[in-house]
């Protein structure tokens, strides 16, 4: 008789009162979690600006030629700058 008995409409809503997640828990995981992402969108970042960085440097410095295009190697299948 327990099942049927929190089934009934007098007890739905105190059942769901006990099992339910307070909302400042909720709230506490979703700004924990946020900060989360944002720490590894930040670290993200600044990897990319300083791997774009390097390139930009290299280009002001002539050892790397802005005009490189790419060639298929037919021997490995990788793309390999043109060398003519």
């Amino acid at each position: 008789m327990g099942p049927l008995r929190a089934l009934t409409p007098g007890r739905r809503s105190e059942i769901t009162r006990k099992t339910s997640m307070p909302p400042l828990f909720i709230l506490a995981l979703g700004a924990l979690g946020t900060a989360a992402l944002a720490k590894v969108l930040a670290r993200e970042s600044r990897r990319v600006n300083a791997e774009l960085d390097a390139q930009r440097r290299a280009e002001k410095a002539g050892t790397l030629d802005p005009r490189a295009t790419l060639r298929r190697d037919p021997a490995t299948g990788e793309y390999r700058p043109n060398d003519s």
